[in-house]
């Protein structure tokens, strides 16, 4: 699968709006309010595929947001292709994408206090981010549906 493919979950209220292009690639429109302080998890699509462990292996579809401007900071839809890592290496995923089946679509709105791991970068520091993150496999080797 390139994209998720879950049941449609009602997001909460005061999240930015998230718009998928025909490929499935997001986009946000900004809240113009202030970002929350907390790391937020809000499912979008609901898949029925093996709940993500914090220690698993993921290949997945992300782009990440300015929450302040709702410009884009990072594309896998960009480059053309999903990205496969260990969640370990990526704390703010592995807390915001555990208990989720695979399947699904998740918004995570990341606050500066949260360790980004290996995507974390110098023009991002202090920066509240919203990511919309299609997983697409996971597993102890990532290849689990």
């Amino acid at each position: 699968p390139t994209r998720a493919d879950g049941t449609p979950v009602t997001p909460q209220p005061g999240l930015p709006t998230v718009r998928l292009s025909p490929d499935g690639a997001p986009t946000i429109a900004a809240t113009g309010t202030p970002p929350p302080s907390t790391l937020v998890v809000q499912p979008l699509l609901r898949g029925n595929g093996r709940q993500v462990e914090k220690t698993d292996v993921v290949t997945v579809q992300y782009a990440g947001f300015s929450w302040t401007t709702g410009d884009p900071v990072d594309s896998t839809w960009d480059r053309g292709q999903p990205s496969s890592f260990a969640l370990s290496d990526v704390p703010a995923f592995a807390e915001g994408l555990a208990e989720q089946p695979t399947g699904s679509q998740v918004m995570l709105v990341v606050p500066p206090s949260y360790d980004l791991g290996a995507t974390q970068s110098e023009a991002l520091s202090g920066q509240t981010l919203v990511f919309v993150i299609d997983i697409l496999a996971s597993g102890p080797e990532g290849v689990s549906r």
